[in-house]
Order: C-alpha cells, then structure tokens, then sequence
C-alpha cells in the first residue's frame, strides 16, 4: 500500500478525526487531507509523530513494510537505557536531535491533554 493508504486506514481503525490528526502535526486540516489524498506528505518530524501515534513503524507508513512493528536492529530504545531521569543521560544530542527530543515530548504533553478530554487516541 501506499502511504496515503496506509495513514487513511490507521486514522480510521483508530477512530480518530482528520481535525486531531491536523492539530498533532501542526498543519490545516486541507494540509492534512492532502496527505490522505495523496497529493503531498508530510515533513519527517510529521512522520515520526504519526509512527508514534498509532505505534507502527516510519517504514510501515511508508509502505515499505507489511510489519507494522517492523524496526531495524541498529535502532537503540531508550527505555531500555537505565535511567531515572533524562538529565542522567548525559549525553551529547545534535542540534537536530535536540529539536527531535522536544518536538517529542511536545507530542506525548498533547497526547495526555487530549485522553484527558476523553479523546480515544
């Protein structure tokens, strides 16, 4: 499948509004629908946000895998890391990851605001 076809089918087996998923990447709802349609895709930063919205891989989004939990070896998951807090980690981000790591837990704050009004994510 294609990407377009992918994030239709995810966004409606998840039961979630075309308007929610606008809001999680920052776009207008037409920019969204685009995506859906086919027309354009979204950023990478965009696509790492849905990846982790409906907890599939960048790949299986893409369509270059029927595994939606698909991840290559070389990945590193930092739950595994044994840490207590992000300031432990201690160590060093590129500018680039450290726009990544924000723009991550901006994503997870959303994510809670929007369980909390009873939004179905």
């Amino acid at each position: 499948m294609k990407f377009n076809e992918n994030l239709t089918n995810l966004r409606l087996s998840k039961g979630t509004h075309q308007k929610d998923l606008a809001q999680l990447l920052k776009v207008s709802i037409r920019q969204y629908q685009r995506y859906e349609k086919g027309e354009q895709e979204p950023s990478m930063y965009g696509l790492s946000l849905l990846s982790d919205f409906f907890d599939v891989s960048i790949d299986y989004l893409l369509g270059k895998t029927d595994d939606p939990k698909f991840m290559n070896d070389n990945v590193v998951f930092i739950k595994e890391l044994p840490i207590q807090n992000v300031h432990e980690m201690k160590i060093n981000v590129t500018d680039e990851e450290e726009k990544e790591l924000k723009a991550h837990l901006e994503y997870l704050r959303w994510k809670e605001q929007m369980k909390k009004k009873g939004h179905n994510l």
